[in-house]
């Protein structure tokens, strides 16, 4: 998959996301900076466990918020 569309799909999947995943984050974490650290960590922990660059599916990311 060329590179700029890979980074296109992220970019939508993202957008259409994290606002969610921010939203569950919150009811974890004790701040607002603590809950956009889960986030992005859970992004990347979910990104890594898939083997072809895609992203994962959104409930991955909440299983690893939680």
């Amino acid at each position: 998959m060329d590179e700029s569309l890979q980074q296109t799909e992220w970019r939508r999947w993202l957008e259409d996301h994290a606002p969610r995943f921010l939203r569950f984050a919150r009811q974890q974490a004790r701040s607002e900076a603590d809950a956009q650290d889960l986030v992005q960590e859970a992004v990347v922990e979910a990104g890594h466990r898939r083997k072809d660059a895609q992203p994962p599916p959104p409930a991955l990311v909440f299983a690893t918020i939680r």
